[in-house]
């Protein structure tokens, strides 16, 4: 849509180009920074089994998701402009590594 808008206002659709990373990056970040400090609720968050069982799971993993969250912002933002082919691989990772992270904590007692 945003596109559509520059192509009708005379805006060189070559500016846009980093547009849809940056703004993946933007959002990354934003979650980044709120994750760390929401409280165990079954809406928002990494809501996976292990993470609602326990209190101590749900705010150790948080906590780590949140700095997973800011470093792989700033991989996709600087990806966006240098390698965007391989922006996959922090989007993998926001993914599996809180999961994994919780699964182990839960798999340690935790």
């Amino acid at each position: 849509m945003l596109a559509i808008y520059g192509y009708a206002l005379g805006v060189n659709l070559a500016s846009l180009r980093y547009f849809p990373e940056i703004f993946i990056a933007l959002v990354f970040l934003a979650i980044g920074f709120i994750l760390p400090y929401t409280k165990q609720n079954t809406t928002i968050g990494i809501k996976v089994p292990w993470t609602l069982h326990s209190e101590k799971n749900w705010n150790m993993t948080h906590r780590f998701a949140g700095k997973v969250f800011l470093v792989c912002g700033a991989c996709v933002f600087f990806l966006a402009f240098f390698a965007a082919k391989l922006i996959y691989i922090p989007i993998i990772a926001v993914i599996a590594l809180p999961i994994a992270y919780s699964y182990f904590l839960y798999r340690k007692g935790i």
